[in-house]
C-alpha cells in the first residue's frame, strides 16, 4: 500500500489476527508530531523533525486488539535518505515517542524494518 508517499508493507505472523480481526494502518498528520514530544532519544535527535509516521492497529468489533506477536512493518520512501534517521514509537507509559527496543527497527538505504506489537505509532525522525 502507498502512505503519505511511501511504500509501506506489513507482516502478520500466524495466529495474531485468529478471528479475523481487521488490520489498520493510519496516517499520522507529521507535522502535528513536535519534539516536545520525544523522550529519551539521543540528544542529536532533540530538536529532530518529523519525517513519517503511521500507526498500526488490529480491529475485532471497534475494539483495539494488542497481541504479543510482533509485527514486522517495512516502509520504503526516498525521504529516509541518511543513516542518521531515527525510528521511535509511542509509549502509552510515557505519552511520548521513545526510541524503538534495541534490535527492534533500522533505517538503511531508503527502507525502514520495524518490529512492533498493534496498537503502535511510528515515526521515523530526521536531525535537523
Amino acid at each position: 500500500m502507498r502512505l503519505a508517499g511511501a511504500k509501506v508493507r506489513l507482516a502478520i505472523p500466524p495466529g495474531a489476527a485468529p478471528r479475523g480481526e481487521q488490520v489498520v494502518v493510519t496516517r499520522a498528520r507529521v507535522a502535528a508530531i513536535d519534539s516536545r514530544d520525544f523522550r529519551r532519544v539521543p540528544a542529536r535527535f532533540q530538536s529532530a523533525r518529523t519525517i513519517f509516521a503511521c500507526g498500526v492497529v488490529l480491529d475485532r468489533g471497534g475494539t483495539s486488539v494488542v497481541d504479543r506477536r510482533y509485527l514486522v512493518l517495512r516502509i520504503a520512501s526516498r525521504r529516509f535518505r541518511r543513516a542518521s534517521d531515527y525510528v521511535v514509537v509511542y509509549s502509552t507509559k510515557q505519552h511520548a515517542f521513545v526510541p524503538a527496543p534495541r534490535g527492534h527497527a533500522r533505517v538503511v538505504d531508503g527502507n525502514a524494518v520495524v518490529r512492533l506489537r498493534a496498537g503502535t505509532q511510528v515515526a521515523v525522525i530526521e536531525r535537523r
